[in-house]
């Protein structure tokens, strides 16, 4: 498997993302921007991928995280496939943080209900923690149960950025619905286990 990545800009600092023919495997954000942090979270993506072949390609990942940023407004049925590798728990839960909707925010305790272990609100905060593909599978939504905002694996305060981007958005979209045809700036995400791709 090839999977052609690309260091970019976004509105909450520089970018790396991953990408195969079935989806984008990989997006995390840079705490700095230097060769040598490129350098580790590539090994990152490396160790999390051992078999595959990885091209630098920014050419072709430039567009998709354009889709991914652009305040514009995409259609509804617009998806942006995604390949994710993980545990049936960890899948469960990543699944579970897409039906977050834009904008809002549920407790570890919320996302532990939902999957069906209430009682497993370390393990949710584990999968959480692990999320390979930062802002797409939304663990910046989730919080803690007395209303913290809490740890983010890219940092607290890029949490809070993009929590406040998302209501900043969400405004923008209540304001233009009646004009745009209530087009949504929410992406639908296909989920693959990717069972054995690694």
């Amino acid at each position: 498997m090839e999977i052609r990545y690309g260091f970019h800009p976004t509105p909450f600092g520089t970018c790396i993302i991953g990408a195969t023919t079935r989806g984008i495997c990989h997006l995390s954000f840079l705490d700095q921007d230097s060769s040598s942090r490129r350098a580790s979270i590539l090994s990152e993506l490396k160790s999390d991928w051992p078999k595959a072949v990885l091209r630098y390609h920014p050419q072709s990942t430039r567009q998709m995280v354009s889709n991914i940023f652009d305040r514009g407004f995409r259609s509804p049925t617009q998806k942006i496939p995604v390949l994710l590798v993980g545990t049936p728990f960890r899948l469960k839960v990543w699944e579970a943080l897409l039906k977050i909707p834009f904008g809002h925010v549920l407790s570890y305790r919320d996302v532990a209900r939902s999957v069906g272990a209430p009682n497993a609100c370390r393990a949710v905060g584990s999968a959480v923690g692990k999320n390979p593909v930062a802002y797409l599978i939304p663990c910046h939504r989730v919080i803690r149960e007395a209303g913290i905002v809490g740890d983010y694996r890219w940092g607290h305060l890029r949490k809070l950025a993009i929590l406040a981007w998302e209501n900043g958005s969400q405004d923008a979209i209540a304001g233009r619905a009646a004009t745009a045809g209530g087009l949504s700036v929410s992406a639908s995400i296909v989920l693959q286990s990717g069972h054995g791709t690694k």
